[in-house]
């Protein structure tokens, strides 16, 4: 009797540790799958200007099925590491060892050579990039990986950010030549090599517009912000008004979302066009158009406000925007530049205690101190002004020399 408990006691640890053994096999399959899905969201498709459609959503996991000697590489991409990338990819082409690489890993290796935030490039530096993705570009035709729409636009993206835009118009000629059906990315992607020009191409934007319409797809949230930013710098705020009114005006919060950077940056061409020409009502009518499309403002956007609020001299709205950023809904903390371009405005109108005031909280209540420039607009007005007992008091306390005065002046 006692030998049959033993043996069913063992029996049941056996089973429990089989069904445990199961368990956390599944569960680490799954963080598996979940890191590799991240990894891809994360490295391939973090442009702005293009995502990944839903039919090329392909999970690709690094552990289960790719070959051994590939896995170093997917794993310097995962670590953002563009140098072992590089070296560890050669290695493979050497060895004759890339046919190894599926289609959708190849795409993932180009996409993690990009400009990654950093701009402007020397010139060194894009013709390294541009020999590096061309490379890899070449290297996936000539094993039959063809590469797909997302490709294009990933190449497309870069180049227009470092302005090569020749370049651009190669890789759409080439594109369309191979029949491929462009996506709106592509679109995007082209429309980008436009933007930040000597002169206005807006002979080449209808046309790729013309294009967009012919093949049935449907202008995004980008596009139109893209639009906005090349009509605003023909200088035809008209046109770029319309668009702003017209291809925001949905209440598709999560679309808004997915865009949110592009959209910022088209409301911010605005309120410059705007404040520029000194139209502060237009400007903050674009501010407030933002807010109903449940955008935050960030730092940059309630500076361009206070600049040019301040820079006409209209202290009261730049006080409204200047209390708007702490509002507990933006928590947005100010920083010189915000308290420069007021001080700027509180100089002219000869406020110079105000100014003092100002500094004080900025330093006390954000732990930021004032630039070179706003001290000197203070202490240049007190003398203006002939406040030598204050200018010589402001002087001691922020050490100013005795003959700055005449040097900054």
């Amino acid at each position: 009797m006692h030998r049959i408990t033993s043996h069913l006691s063992t029996l049941t640890c056996l089973k429990t540790y089989r069904y445990t053994f199961k368990f956390k096999t599944w569960m680490i399959s799954y963080h598996l799958c979940k890191k590799s899905q991240r990894y891809k969201n994360s490295i391939a498709y973090r442009s702005f200007l293009y995502e990944p459609p839903k039919e090329e959503r392909l999970d690709i996991s690094l552990e289960f099925s790719t070959a051994k000697e590939v896995l170093p590489l997917l794993h310097a991409i995962r670590a953002r590491d563009q140098q072992a990338t590089w070296k560890i990819y050669q290695e493979l082409q050497q060895a004759r060892k890339l046919h190894l690489l599926s289609p959708q890993q190849h795409s993932i290796v180009l996409k993690s050579f990009d400009v990654d935030g950093k701009y402007p490039f020397t010139r060194k530096e894009t013709t390294i990039l541009k020999k590096k993705l061309f490379y890899i570009f070449d290297q996936m035709k000539e094993i039959g990986h063809d590469p797909s729409v997302i490709d294009y636009s990933h190449m497309m993206n870069v180049f227009s950010r470092i302005r090569l835009r020749e370049i651009c118009d190669s890789l759409w000629i080439e594109s369309i030549n191979k029949g491929l059906q462009p996506s709106i990315y592509l679109f995007n992607s082209y429309l980008s090599s436009c933007l930040r020009r000597r002169e206005p191409l807006l002979k080449k934007v209808n046309h790729i517009i013309t294009s967009l319409k012919k093949s049935g797809l449907k202008p995004n949230l980008t596009t139109y912000s893209m639009l906005v930013r090349l009509y605003f710098e023909a200088r035809d705020i008209k046109s770029a008004q319309q668009i702003l009114e017209f291809g925001f005006s949905t209440k598709n919060y999560l679309e808004i979302e997915q865009h949110k950077w592009a959209i910022i940056r088209a409301f911010k061409c605005m309120m410059k066009a705007y404040g520029y020409k000194g139209d502060l009502k237009s400007m903050d009518e674009c501010y407030r158009h933002m807010l109903r499309l449940k955008i935050k403002p960030d730092i940059y956007i309630f500076n361009t406000l206070i600049r040019y609020s301040c820079s006409h001299l209209n202290l009261q709205q730049a006080n409204q925007y200047y209390n708007e950023m702490l509002l507990p809904e933006f928590s947005v903390t100010p920083n010189a530049t915000t308290f420069q371009n007021i001080i700027y405005c509180l100089c002219e109108k000869g406020k110079t205690r105000e100014c003092c005031r100002y500094i004080e909280q900025m330093k006390e209540k954000f732990n930021a101190l004032p630039t070179e420039k706003s001290i000197g607009l203070i202490y240049n007005t007190m003398m203006r002004k002939k406040r030598f007992e204050d200018a010589n008091e402001f002087a001691e306390k922020w050490k100013i020399p005795n003959d700055w005065y005449r040097k900054s002046k």
